[in-house]
């Protein structure tokens, strides 16, 4: 049944005396026979075919195909008994496990088989608790499950829920435990009539501190790419907001009674944050402030929410599922993917060691990036393959994130001869190795649509690599943050470094030089753009922000658009320049004890790691 309620452009919201257009389409999950007594938490699948819903009353699981064909209940797995209360499912996707609540033990049901009618549970663990939440921590593995019997959170053995440890706030302080969050390697959990949220440190198993919120945080949602955690505060209608670094809660709260009066549930979807409100059965987006266009009608009481990386959010209320189509805040894109930086890690090689990771930042364009890889030349495509491994931000403020990709070169220790690797390895006159003659490296994207880019090109033409805007979230938004702490030197490195855009059209602003820059001993003193032969500075590059792995990103604008006037003359169109690491610039960081790096030189000495 449709709701008839479709908003794009129709539903008129008067806002503080504006007029605001609430974007969005409301539908509901066709039910069938399969009749919801009452919808409880909701998980979809990592294919994004199936999403699973508790009923909490039916006791089973409702199985929905969300694929674009249907959006209907196809088929219902029972529990055994179980009277579930929270979901989580296994990282590879084969098992979910289900906590029950008054006593009732947890379930654990096998979703291997392709066809949903033959999923089954193969495993009921008798255990006395209520169970209100439930996560699956993948790096140890094991379960976290917040119990209120307990007062916190117990752990167990995710083969057959043994009692590995049980997380409790000193003092009973965390009588109702209801939701929980990770974020590193820290656990969250949002304790409902204290008004605070308890932390725990994963790797001690140890209680760290309690954080006071506003009144009944219900709901934790940890920001994808910020070391921020959002709270849903349900009676005071407010969202808090934690520092995730130092654990303090920021004086920021987001808060506007117009707007927001309960919220329930949260949810990432293209980059912004959608809320839950209960009260007013409304979503509202969240991005730097709180957005006076919402999307309402999403039946009785909604309690739970989820957001697929295909657009659409899932609600839960007291009747039925609904999928909600909502208008995005679009991307700006090329139409190709674009390499933006690549480099090594470390560029310092100790002789001892025995391998470099190539490491590069790709930004997706229209399309979704189909792969990544090097070669070196005279080979031109792809002879080894770069995994995805996360993300960074480039500009918060239009929502633009790399997706960063590596892979690994091994070789023996100790037989490199020492020096840098272009001059002393491959005899080469420069110290780059990137470019396009023999031995240089070339790291190229491509996308589903074989639309290639190769770095280190940069190419500048006429009504070709025009921005487009896109109202699709990308593939950043399901990825999370590229924190992999690689090898500290003495001396300062400019891991890698490029240009944005590397696809340049004319009607482009600026031209954009990037570096990530890895202090050493010292803290950095400066980085800077330099003309290849005598070193001479031609920018200061400015630190953007610390990127959650512990590196700085760097960056300035080198080439600036006079009003209408193209960067380059037309009849100098188009260009592309291969050599510009070989024959144009290098980048200098140095830092405050003297030390220096100039990118792109790999180096092979005695380095050891700090």
């Amino acid at each position: 049944m449709k709701y008839n309620l479709v908003f794009l452009g129709l539903l008129i919201l008067i806002t503080n005396g504006q007029v605001q257009a609430a974007q969005c389409e409301v539908n509901s999950v066709a039910l069938g026979d399969a009749l919801f007594d009452m919808p409880g938490a909701m998980v979809a699948t990592s294919d994004g075919n199936w999403l699973l819903a508790l009923d909490e009353i039916a006791m089973d699981i409702k199985v929905v195909s969300i694929t674009k064909t249907k959006q209907k209940v196809v088929t219902s797995v029972r529990l055994q008994g179980i009277e579930p209360s929270s979901l989580t499912l296994s990282p590879d996707g084969t098992r979910l496990y289900v906590g029950g609540a008054l006593d009732t033990g947890l379930a654990v049901v096998d979703i291997s088989a392709a066809e949903p009618t033959e999923w089954q549970v193969i495993n009921t663990w008798s255990k006395s608790g209520d169970f209100e939440a439930i996560l699956f921590d993948p790096t140890t593995p094991r379960l976290l499950v917040a119990d209120r019997q307990a007062l916190g959170v117990r752990v167990l053995s995710h083969t057959d829920g043994s009692e590995l440890a049980t997380l409790a706030v000193p003092n009973g302080r965390c009588r109702l435990p209801v939701d929980l969050a990770v974020k590193g390697a820290q656990l969250f959990v949002a304790c409902e009539t204290d008004n605070t949220v308890a932390v725990f440190d994963l790797t001690t198993l140890t209680h760290l501190k309690d954080i006071g919120v506003g009144n009944s945080p219900v709901a934790l949602l940890a920001h994808p790419n910020a070391e921020r955690l959002f709270v849903a505060n349900l009676q005071a209608g407010t969202l808090s907001i934690i520092n995730t670094s130092n654990l303090e809660e920021l004086p920021q709260t987001i808060a506007d009674a117009a707007l927001l009066s309960a919220p329930k549930a949260m949810a990432w979807l293209g980059g912004e944050l959608w809320i839950l409100d209960q009260s007013q059965s409304k979503l509202v987006r969240y991005t730097d402030k709180l957005e006076a266009s919402v999307c309402m009608g999403l039946g009785d009481r909604p309690a739970h929410l989820v957001a697929l990386s295909s657009g659409l959010l899932y609600v839960a209320n007291s009747r039925g599922l609904n999928y909600v189509t909502v208008d995005m805040v679009n991307r700006k894109v090329k139409t190709s993917p674009q390499v933006l930086m690549a480099g090594f890690d470390p560029m310092f090689i100790d002789g001892a060691d025995n391998q470099v990771r190539i490491v590069a930042v790709v930004e997706e364009g229209i399309n979704p990036v189909a792969a990544v890889g090097y070669a070196q030349i005279p080979n031109t495509f792809m002879g080894h393959h770069m995994e995805l491994v996360g993300v960074i931000p480039l500009d918060a403020e239009e929502k633009r994130y790399g997706l960063v990709y590596e892979n690994t070169i091994p070789f023996q220790p100790n037989f490199l001869p020492h020096g840098s690797v272009a001059q002393a390895i491959y005899g080469m006159s420069y110290y780059s190795l990137f470019g396009n003659q023999n031995f240089q490296f070339v790291v190229s994207a491509r996308d589903d649509f074989d639309q290639f880019h190769h770095y280190p090109n940069w190419e500048y033409t006429f009504e070709k690599w025009p921005r487009r805007e896109v109202s699709t979230p990308g593939m950043a938004v399901t990825q999370q943050n590229y924190a992999k702490q690689g090898t500290r030197r003495e001396l300062p490195q400019v891991i890698m470094a490029g240009f944005s855009p590397m696809l340049m059209d004319w009607s482009d602003e600026d031209l954009t030089v990037m570096a990530v820059v890895r202090a050493g001993s010292s803290p950095i003193q400066s980085v800077t753009l330099n003309n290849v032969g005598d070193e001479s500075e031609v920018k200061a590059l400015n630190k953007l922000i610390d990127l959650p792995n512990g590196d700085q990103l760097y960056q300035c604008v080198f080439w600036k658009k006079e009003g209408n006037t193209p960067l380059l003359p037309e009849h100098e169109t188009p260009k592309t320049i291969k050599g510009v690491w070989n024959d144009w610039f290098t980048i200098i960081v140095r830092d405050q004890n003297n030390g220096k790096h100039r990118f792109p030189d790999v180096q092979i000495g005695n380095f050891p790691a700090l």
